[in-house]
């Protein structure tokens, strides 16, 4: 008998599982959102004292940020760091819908993502990750905080290039990310 295939929402369970007990006490989700940028629209450049996601989920978006300028389409995201400068303007002639989320990383994970940088991705699981975060943020049910946080950290775990392993602390115990590489 051959095996099951491994599955995207096998690795999620995985990832979440892993990623559940270790990271999440200290993470604060301020905003989870479905919303749209018209076309020849956009929001002029600003930083905030938290970190932000954006992934386009229909059309597309320019996404400028202090040192670079980059044309996101569905399924890309983008992870902003906190004080990081960033602007986005749709130029295309359709509406550009996308999910958001703002959160405060534990003090830890918030110097990782700064010293990350801008980080950019277009990996499928990541985009369902992001999928489910709004789902579950949406239930606003007492389970589905809890379980908004697991997926935001395994979303963290997926794109966060210094987030390699997982674990505790920086290091993240030796777990490494690329056991989930497809």
């Amino acid at each position: 008998m051959a095996p099951a295939p491994i599955t995207a929402t096998f690795l999620i369970s995985i990832l979440l599982l892993l990623c559940y007990t270790k990271l999440m006490d200290n993470l604060q989700i301020l905003w989870v959102a479905k919303s749209y940028t018209l076309p020849d629209a956009g929001i002029k450049s600003h930083s905030h004292p938290f970190c932000h996601i954006l992934y386009v989920s229909e059309g597309g978006v320019a996404f400028s940020t202090e040192n670079e300028k980059r044309e996101l389409s569905r399924g890309q995201l983008v992870l902003v760091p906190k004080d990081v400068c960033h602007s986005y303007r749709n130029a295309r002639t359709d509406i550009c819908q996308y999910l958001e989320i703002k959160f405060v990383p534990d003090h830890a994970t918030e110097e990782l993502l700064h010293a990350s940088g801008v980080i950019w991705s277009e990996d499928p699981l990541a985009g369902e990750l992001m999928k489910r975060i709004t789902s579950e943020y949406d239930s606003k049910g007492d389970a589905s905080e809890s379980a908004t946080r697991a997926y935001l950290n395994a979303l963290l775990c997926i794109i966060t290039e210094k987030f390699r392993s997982l674990g505790a602390s920086p290091d993240f115990g030796g777990f490494r990310r690329n056991v989930f590489r497809h």
